[in-house]
């Protein structure tokens, strides 16, 4: 009995965590017979142990023997998930789990490489969106570990699920791992634009649609509108926008950019607002990258309008710079926008006229993009200025860039006109008739009057008895015809004293205005080669203090009854001298008295009826003489009729009363209006006898009765 007390033997404890006799365990004996004993050992921990057999208080043979231990197969509820640096992970990116392989006993199982011994585990990640993913587990021999490498995609939270391979619900400790998938960068090709709500993309028929939205951006020119971009990465989680690299512009057809573009946080973090901007008009496209790649559906097509005219970026286009009176000027309006691109009108902002001789509002004749068309038609000759109104401003223009010249029409000689060009005097016998003729077109502008211009008229004259008088058609310069042009000038003699008619017509016989055209032609002053005595003969006889009576009837140089102008007296147009018949000698003032008086002056052009005064005049030597008799005139109303005026001549009546006996000569003389004497107008002469017997001289004249 004390032999079996003392067989014993000791081993690890399964509680303990040490080996090679850290811990002590007693082992049962059991009787086999024959004298062999045997025990059961078992253990708890991997490692090495010492059996120690003792028989009573000494060791068994080569007692203590060492024993080694190994793990147990793996279990998978002592197995554990390590995963330090796992709380979050990338989309795409490849993440690793270690699994420490344990066994029933919280050994650490040996891990063999998967060329000598299977793997005993699987794993399979599930991401946000529900999709399982198998992973791969390698054993890692240095480290002792089992590796599960995998891949998530959806951002969000995934769960890794690890597990013993062919066995049901044998979830390795730390089963389902969790971790949160964040979104990777963001990609221009998994990226898009978004439709606004304020409708910045615009559907367009045929255009192929895209993530987010389909059509084209219609923007303003000089305005702004904002397209949105939807970031997300190659996997279609949404991206963070916060730095990421993106580059919008405009561009057009070859490529080229017109603008670049600004970007700018939106209300999500994964968008980004592009501000498309463009000062020039036309169709471009919207291109954004993102990190170097195209975001999906661009380049998009953007349409830049053109804003509202502006009066400052306007301009005046004009066809024609001269033109004839009465024809369509067609003026364009360039209508441009503030950043100078052809701009749209419905023309109702849009005024076009002439300002210059006259004010002409244009018609609007048509209207397309970028302009507007005007027809002014002006019908005064001159030079004007064009002016636009657009958007109720001018447009700004130099006036040498606007300025049209307007010509007269073709000479229209109905519209012509014809008027009577005398001398403030008056016109008079031997004179020349002129009329100026008024070449214009029919809208009144004076015509230059070139070398053709008048063979298309020709011009008479009628004097007061009817005959025609010769007449010409020159050019000249009209004295103030409405124009500056050369006018035409008529020419003709008149020798009658009297209404003249001036006629001019067209070649066509038509006349002109203001023919015909009557001109009054005064008679000449007297002429003394054209008036005569006449009543008597050559010689006068008469007594001594009789008087005798020498009648003179006074004509111009043409023959017409001389002008004798208001207030005119005999004695201003004759000048009377009585001569010695034997020596020349003038007769003294005391020995005769010469009155010269008017008889009649009905006939004379300007004359009245004479009313006589008397007043005294000096003799021929200068003496002073008796009074004798002036006439004054009162004007008399001028008669159109040449026949009633001829019916009755100017006529002068010198008055002789000789005082003495003897034989006289009386010398006449007329006095131009130009103040110089003219040669003898007539001379009468006779003797006179002496005064009868008894008959006294004038008691002043101081002389002795004669016989």
């Amino acid at each position: 009995r004390r032999r079996r007390k003392s067989l014993a033997s000791r081993s690890p404890d399964p509680a303990g965590s040490g080996a090679d006799g850290a811990l002590e365990k007693a082992l049962p004996v059991v009787r086999l017979g024959s004298g062999a004993f045997a025990c059961d050992v078992s253990a708890t921990i991997a490692g090495r142990a010492l059996l120690h057999v003792m028989v009573g208080e000494t060791p068994l043979g080569k007692s203590p023997f060492s024993l080694t231990f190994t793990a147990a197969s793996v279990d998978a509820s002592q197995s554990k998930i390590v995963a330090s640096e796992m709380e979050s992970v990338t989309a795409g990116e490849e993440f690793l789990l270690e699994i420490d392989p344990r066994d029933h006993f919280g050994n650490r199982v040996e891990v063999q490489p998967a060329s000598e011994a299977p793997v005993p585990f699987t794993a399979i990640v599930i991401d946000a969106a529900g999709t399982s993913v198998p992973c791969s587990v390698d054993a890692d021999a240095s480290k002792g570990t089992y590796r599960v490498q995998g891949t998530a995609f959806a951002a969000g939270e995934c769960s890794i699920h690890v597990a013993l391979a062919h066995a049901e619900n044998a979830a390795v400790g730390g089963s389902p791992y969790r971790a949160v998938v964040r979104a990777a960068a963001a990609c221009g090709s998994c990226s898009c634009a978004l439709d606004s709500p304020g409708g910045d993309i615009a559907e367009a028929t045929g255009s192929a649609s895209r993530a987010g939205g389909a059509g084209y951006v219609r923007v303003t020119a000089g305005g702004s509108t904002n397209v949105q971009l939807a970031l997300c990465d190659e996997y279609g989680n949404e991206a963070e926008a916060s730095g990421a690299t993106i580059d919008a512009s405009l561009v057009d057809a070859s490529g080229a950019v017109v603008e670049k573009l600004r970007t700018s946080s939106a209300s999500s973090p994964s968008h980004v607002a592009i501000a498309v901007t463009a000062r020039q008009a036309g169709t471009f496209a919207l291109d954004a990258t993102v990190a170097g790649s195209r975001v999906g559906g661009f380049p998009i097509p953007v349409w830049v309008q053109p804003g509202a005219p502006s009066a400052k970026a306007s301009a005046v286009a004009l066809l024609a710079r001269v033109c004839e009176a009465g024809a369509e000027t067609v003026v364009e309006v360039l209508l441009r926008d503030e950043f100078g691109n052809p701009a749209p009108s419905t023309g109702a902002d849009v005024s076009v006229s002439l300002r210059g001789p006259a004010q002409c509002a244009g018609v609007l004749s048509s209207v397309s993009l970028g302009v507007a068309r005007f027809v002014v038609v002006a019908e005064k000759a001159g030079d004007y200025i064009v002016s636009a109104i657009v958007g109720g401003e001018p447009v700004a223009a130099e006036p040498a860039r606007r300025s049209v010249s307007v010509y007269a029409a073709s000479p229209m000689p109905q519209y012509s006109a014809l008027r009577a060009s005398a001398p403030a005097t008056g016109l008079r016998a031997g004179e020349t008739i002129r009329g100026e003729l008024l070449v214009l077109d029919a809208f009144g502008n004076s015509c230059a009057a070139d070398a053709c211009v008048p063979a298309l008229f020709t011009a008479s004259i009628r004097g007061p008895d009817g005959t025609a008088v010769p007449a010409r058609i020159e050019r000249g310069t009209a004295s103030g015809g409405g124009g500056d042009g050369a006018q035409l000038v008529v020419v003709g003699a008149a020798t009658l004293s009297g209404p003249h008619e001036l006629v001019v017509r067209g070649a066509g016989g038509e006349a002109v205005r203001g023919s015909p055209c009557r001109v009054g032609v005064r008679a000449g002053a007297a002429s003394g080669r054209q008036s005569s005595v006449e009543g008597c003969g050559a010689e006068v006889h008469g007594r001594a203090g009789e008087t005798q009576r020498v009648r003179i009837v006074l004509r111009d140089a043409f023959g017409n009854p001389a002008f004798i102008a208001p207030g005119q007296t005999a004695d201003d147009i004759l000048r009377t001298r009585l001569l010695r018949a034997d020596d020349g000698q003038p007769v003294p003032a005391t020995d005769a008295s010469v009155v010269a008086t008017w008889v009649s002056t009905a006939g004379a052009e300007g004359g009245g009826s004479a009313k006589t005064t008397e007043s005294k005049s000096d003799a021929a030597d200068g003496s002073k003489g008796k009074p004798s008799k002036r006439v004054s005139m009162k004007p008399q109303a001028l008669t159109d009729s040449f026949e009633s005026r001829a019916a009755e001549w100017p006529t002068a009546e010198v008055l002789i009363t000789p005082a003495v006996a003897g034989r006289f000569a009386l010398r006449l003389d007329v006095v131009e209006d130009l103040g110089e004497r003219e040669g003898q107008g007539g001379v009468a002469s006779g003797e006179i006898s002496p005064l009868p017997s008894g008959a006294s001289t004038d008691s002043d004249s101081g002389r002795k009765r004669r016989s």
